[in-house]
């Protein structure tokens, strides 16, 4: 690319940044299933799911330390296998959590959270000072009570359907309509996007073009 054209590309970031729209800023899309019973099936289907992964695990762990003691079958080799009933288990698990999460597309929702920029972010943690003498305020610099929903509210921007098409929905009203385990979830990621460090000190070090460049 032409220094000239590289510039102008640079700039053209900078001004996304700087922008009302959240194009130059972290962001993550969060789903949320509307329907509660379908919510809650698609959560057993993936612990079921997880659950018949965590059994294969444990029998090829144990199958791998059987040879290795000498007590296995090593007639086949180092190669482990999964026994006929547990590949039953996996292959109706799987069948479960694909239906589920089909049968959930049209009743789900992408809640859309954006980065505060720098200045906001900090304004935000002013709002919300530690309590004096509580442990958990102190160490962490905010009220830890109030502080996580405020960041999620003021980092939700829009929501999508599950073919990324905005939808005109109250943000207040799917917020406030969480389960506790999603709200738990959304408060994270949204902490998460806030804090990551998109430029890092030894970036330069590490950078290839700064390397073929002789930079230090």
């Amino acid at each position: 690319m032409p220094e000239n054209a590289k510039h102008a590309r640079l700039r053209e970031l900078l001004n996304d940044r700087n922008s009302k729209e959240p194009k130059g800023r972290a962001s993550i899309e969060f789903p949320i299933i509307l329907d509660a019973a379908l919510s809650l099936e698609v959560s057993l289907a993936q612990q079921h799911l997880a659950a018949v992964n965590g059994a294969i695990e444990t029998h090829q762990r144990e199958q791998a330390q059987a040879k290795e003691d000498g007590k296995g079958d090593r007639r086949v080799g180092s190669k482990t296998t999964i026994p006929a009933d547990l590949k039953n288990q996996l292959d109706a698990a799987q069948v479960r959590a694909d239906a589920a999460d089909e049968a959930a597309d049209d009743a789900m929702v992408q809640l859309v959270l954006v980065a505060l920029k720098s200045e906001q972010y900090d304004e935000l943690i002013k709002a919300h000072p530690p309590r004096e003498d509580n442990a958990d305020d102190a160490k962490n610099g905010v009220n830890v009570h109030t502080f996580p929903d405020a960041l999620l509210r003021a980092c939700a921007t829009k929501v999508l359907d599950d073919e990324d098409a905005e939808i005109e929905m109250d943000l207040t009203g799917l917020i406030d309509g969480m389960s506790s385990g999603e709200r738990q979830v959304a408060r994270q990621a949204a902490q998460q996007i806030n804090v990551q460090v998109a430029t890092v000190p030894f970036y330069n070090a590490n950078s290839q073009s700064r390397r073929r460049n002789g930079a230090k």
